[in-house]
């Protein structure tokens, strides 16, 4: 493991974009695994900057596991996945969605296997939350753990219904799932 020190946000963005980019750029298949949040935003608006002339880059073989996901556990069949990579980096960027290996409650059991199927994993590209969070793995969650589900409480539930109303009314999904 590298780390990694830079003096800014700025300055921190611009490196991890310019590594992000070295990966979508490689011969043969590469599988990705992003994250949203906070952190990578602006490392995800360089890297829209750097190849919006160039899209050809996603004609590659380049597959992403996306990792953030909070579903309804009322409405399960509504699917309603938090959005947020999809809006920072999947739409700008147009991936396709045949590219993007989606986390959901029929496959978060066997992610692990399926990621090994593919050849495992390139880049993985986590964040630190506030709480003490790494990428979706909660405070307490043992490391030796494969996909789970988990049920929120208090005020991190609150703040993701929060996001997630905000992302549905901008996808345009349908609020009851949410009550």
């Amino acid at each position: 493991m590298r780390i990694i020190v830079k003096k800014d946000y700025e300055e921190m963005s611009r490196f991890a974009a310019l590594e992000f980019l070295s990966y979508l750029r490689k011969p043969g298949r590469v599988n990705i695994a992003p994250t949203a949040g906070t952190t990578p935003k602006r490392m995800y608006e360089i890297i829209h900057e750097s190849i919006k002339g160039d899209m050809k880059i996603f004609e590659n073989e380049l597959y992403f596991y996306q990792q953030d996901n909070f579903l309804s556990t009322k409405h399960r069949d509504v699917a309603s996945y938090f959005k947020e990579i999809d809006t920072m980096f999947f739409e700008p960027n147009n991936v396709e969605e045949s590219h993007i290996k989606r986390l959901t409650f029929d496959a978060y059991e066997h992610a692990d296997e399926a990621i090994e199927a593919d050849g495992g994993i390139d880049l993985v590209l986590v964040g630190l939350g506030g709480d003490g969070h790494i990428a979706a793995n909660m405070p307490g969650t043992p490391f030796s753990n494969k996909g789970y589900a988990k049920t929120f409480d208090g005020e991190f539930r609150e703040q993701m219904a929060e996001m997630l109303v905000h992302q549905m009314v901008i996808h345009g999904h349908h609020l009851e799932c949410l009550h």
